[in-house]
């Protein structure tokens, strides 16, 4: 039975392919859209915005400027599909991601959110991590915080030590 149902999609891939004889867009070419759709702007680069947050239970409102470190985790949660959307880790560079927070830090967003799929995984495809970049981030003067977003609980114990550092300075809003 399973061989019949694998022998079925294969045709209807080539059914597709026989219909439709434009580009197709899957996980295994998501950084292609640029080319596909002749974007003026990369897919990548659109990785930065900036988000009003309500917490009615507290009466909190708060402005977060998100900044997307990099695409892609690597842990293999059973449930999940990041790996099929993202099969592989791509990391920016520390030097892109530092001129970016700094540029939001001038341009007065108090709150930078790091965001990722897994910005735990950050670095592990670039010979860094998220610790070091942290630390590289963390030497830009001004009024700003920064909030960590799907930080995964094995890092946190990991890094107890720099966390706890830089939650007690006031310098991590959110983990």
């Amino acid at each position: 039975a399973g061989r019949h149902v694998d022998q079925r999609r294969a045709g209807d891939a080539d059914r597709l392919r026989d219909v439709f004889k434009g580009e197709m867009l899957t996980p295994h070419n998501l950084f292609e859209l640029d080319r596909i759709v002749q974007a003026k702007n990369s897919f990548e680069d659109q990785i930065t915005a900036k988000r009003t947050f309500i917490n009615d239970e507290v009466g909190d409102k708060r402005d977060v400027f998100f900044l997307r470190i990099n695409y892609g985790c690597a842990h293999f949660c059973s449930f999940c599909a990041v790996k099929k959307i993202f099969p592989k880790l791509k990391s920016k560079s520390m030097e892109t991601i530092v001129q970016e927070f700094r540029t939001a830090v001038r341009q007065g967003n108090r709150d930078i959110g790091l965001t990722s799929e897994d910005i735990t995984a950050y670095g592990l495809d670039t010979k860094t991590n998220l610790i070091e970049l942290m630390t590289e981030l963390l030497k830009t003067e001004g009024d700003y915080k920064i909030s960590l977003y799907r930080i995964y609980p094995d890092f946190m114990i990991k890094h107890e030590r720099e966390l706890t550092e830089w939650v007690k300075a006031g310098r991590i809003s959110y983990l």
